[in-house]
């Protein structure tokens, strides 16, 4: 592992799922993941 994704994975908040060249794609897991998904399926804030 050797990028961005480290800190992520190393406090269990994410997962590799896929290293492809140019980026790697990880999935927010836990309560780091609940947040994202809530946040993701919130309406926008106006202003």
């Amino acid at each position: 592992m050797r990028g961005h994704e480290l800190l992520s994975v190393d406090a269990g908040a994410a997962v590799v799922v896929e290293r492809l060249p140019g980026y790697v794609l990880t999935d927010t897991i836990g309560e780091a993941g609940e947040i994202a998904e809530a946040a993701h399926d919130a309406p926008p804030e106006e202003g």
